[in-house]
Formats: C-alpha cells, structure tokens, sequence
C-alpha cells in the first residue's frame, strides 16, 4: 500500500501496489473531464476512486462502479479519507442501472485479448487492462442506458482506435464533440487520445491542443 497525490491537486489517496495505480492517462482524463456544481458523475470501472477524487473538485453528486470487490473497498476508502459519500457498486457495468447521469467518466481496459490475458499479471490488473469484461460494444450500451439526454461521456483510448470509438458512437446515437491527442516526445506516434462524446447530431469537432508526456 502507499498514499499518493494525485497530480494537480492536494488530494491524497490510498493505492495497492498489485493493482491499477494512478496514471498519465488518469491524470489527464481528470482534468480534461467537464464537470459543473451539482452534476451527478458517475466513473464506471471506478478502480480506486480516482476520477471521482477529480471530479469531487466541483460536485459531490459521485457514483462508481466496478467488477472488483477489492477495488470498491479500496474507493470506499478514499472516498471516506477525503470527506466524500460517493455510491459505489460492486457489480458488471451490464448489471448496473441505478439512476441517469450527467456525467459518465471511463478509462477503460484497452487490450482485446483472450479471457486469460497475459498469464503473468494478477486478476486486478487482467480485470483493468483486458476487454474481456468491457468491450467497447458494452461499454457504449451502457452510456446509451445511463447517460442523460444532455449528459457527457468523458474517456480515454489507445488514439489507434479513434476510428473505433467513432463507429461505436454513430451506433449508439452519440458524435465526438472535444479530442485531445496525447503524444509521448519519444515515440513517434500519438499514444492515447482524450474523448468528450454527447447524444445527438453534431458536425463540429473542437481538437484541442495536444498534451505532450515528457
């Protein structure tokens, strides 16, 4: 175990060092997320907390979900640390239908790979990385049931699989509305991209400034 800041804030939070920890994406995804006073946020795959932690910056209206009785209780914590009563719920995000949100917030497994994953990471960590209990067709059926009719989704991908998302989206009935690729100064491709998603038809795209990891 150890207790971390969370970048750009003054908030500390409890971590397990055999499970997802704290990263460049979740620290962006924390801060490119759109949150007004009083919105209802809801984190699916909530891990330990962390996006709520952000969010909690503006609203106290907070909500997880997770696969993970380990992670719940690990959130459970955090929120308690910090003064916070987030609802949090142990269960599939297929079962999940409590309530309709303004905010939804994802930063979800990237990795389509067998059901066993890689043989050398522990179930937390499987569970995390691997779509095999998230798939991006679940995870938009999902928004499509949870979201508000004028709610956002804020999440962050691989940017390879822009073009993806983009498909779900038309799907599901939703258009990407603000992007923001993430560039690694030693690689030569973009890494990730930051994803603000809304109902509706909406022809115009705001491309942020990219974010450079150095």
């Amino acid at each position: 175990m150890s207790f971390d800041y969370l970048p750009d804030t003054n908030i500390y939070l409890k971590q397990r060092k055999d499970m997802f920890r704290v990263n460049t994406d979740t620290h962006l995804l924390g801060n490119f997320m759109l949150v007004k006073k009083n919105e209802s946020v809801l984190d699916i795959g909530t891990n330990n907390g962390a996006l709520l932690l952000y969010a909690s910056r503006y609203t106290d209206d907070l909500s997880g979900v997770d696969i993970l009785k380990e992670a719940i209780e690990l959130a459970a914590f955090n929120m308690e640390y910090n003064g916070l009563n987030a609802k949090l719920y142990h269960m599939p995000i297929q079962d999940f239908n409590v309530g309709i949100y303004d905010v939804i917030v994802c930063n979800p497994p990237y990795f389509h790979t067998a059901k066993n994953g890689n043989k050398n990471e522990n179930h937390f960590l499987m569970a995390a990385r691997h779509d095999h209990y998230l798939p991006l067709d679940e995870l938009f059926k999902a928004y499509k049931r949870l979201l508000k009719d004028n709610g956002r989704i804020y999440m962050v991908h691989r940017a390879s699989y822009c073009m993806i998302i983009n498909h779900y989206c038309n799907q599901y009935g939703f258009k990407i509305t603000r992007m923001k690729i993430v560039y690694d100064e030693n690689k030569d491709e973009a890494v990730s991209v930051l994803l603000e998603i809304r109902r509706g038809d909406i022809d115009i795209v705001k491309l942020e400034r990219d974010e450079i990891i150095r």
